[in-house]
């Protein structure tokens, strides 16, 4: 039987993972299949692969006029420090009546502050429902970081990939992502071109971004265009599947793959 495995960073492995075990586990797979940088070279069967996420689902929708209510913002994460949701809410607290946000996610603890500052919050949504959000919002926020001890809640030492799941479908969607980026990855996402980069843990630094976003809404539009292109060129779901059964030695466009040739395959 030949293995071929996933290592993402977010849904366990930690950046403290003892190399060892990285080893063993590149000794016992065919693939490994990965998105951080750092574990590359690590073995020749290590190879790169982007999370995919559905491109065609999340089209994007230019906004091509200047929003007349002011900047609407969204954020899409769970309930963990290193989502940075708590770095955003003292952001929004240095801005005036011109910004408005959406936040998605479980994050009933944080009612209060979220009412202080006129959040929309949503809660889980299906991806229908999302994806309507995401069309009237102008930019995605993640001011990721990793989980620290000092939080009081999160798993310490957590630290996800750049950019965020809900970070690429906001892309898609057409929003300006505004983001921190704790791996320093520039594997995927140009600063300036594809994002607009903010420091980790900076409410200030994210405020004055926000501003600059707002008075610029033509710029920001452009980024929001190219980073869209980028994450449905690199990241769609077809191409990362097509890459991957490629380099298992199955090709998807060539013919469909019966389900019993794949008993070799597991991911």
């Amino acid at each position: 039987m030949r293995a071929h495995v996933t290592l993402y960073p977010g849904g366990g492995l930690l950046p403290d993972t003892d190399p060892s075990v990285i080893a063993a586990i590149s000794r016992r797979s065919a693939t490994v299949f990965t998105s951080i940088p750092e574990l590359l070279g690590a073995g020749v069967n290590i190879v790169p692969a982007a999370v995919p996420v559905p491109a065609d689902f999340y089209q994007l929708h230019e906004r091509r006029v200047p929003r007349s209510a002011g900047l609407r913002i969204v954020f899409v994460g769970d309930d963990r420090p290193r989502k940075g949701l708590l770095v955003l809410l003292d952001a929004m607290s240095e801005l005036d009546a011109g910004f408005e946000l959406d936040v998605i996610g479980p994050h009933e603890r944080h009612a209060d502050r979220l009412s202080a500052v006129g959040a929309r919050c949503h809660g889980w949504l299906s991806p229908e429902k999302l994806r309507e959000v995401l069309w009237q919002c102008d930019v995605v926020v993640s001011p990721a970081t990793r989980d620290l001890t000092s939080d009081g809640y999160g798993d310490t030492g957590m630290i996800d990939g750049f950019p965020t799941t809900a970070a690429r479908v906001g892309m898609l969607a057409g929003c300006c992502l505004i983001a921190s980026n704790p791996l320093s990855d520039n594997s995927m996402l140009q600063r300036g071109e594809d994002y607009v980069w903010v420091p980790e843990r900076d409410p200030t630094a994210l405020a004055k971004a926000l501003r600059v976003a707002r008075e610029n809404a033509d710029a920001h539009r452009q980024i929001a265009a190219c980073g869209a292109s980028t994450i449905r060129r690199r990241c769609d779901v077809s191409v990362v599947v097509e890459s991957k059964l490629a380099r298992m030695g199955f090709s998807s466009r060539a013919r469909a793959v019966p389900l019993g040739e794949l008993r070799d395959v597991q991911s």
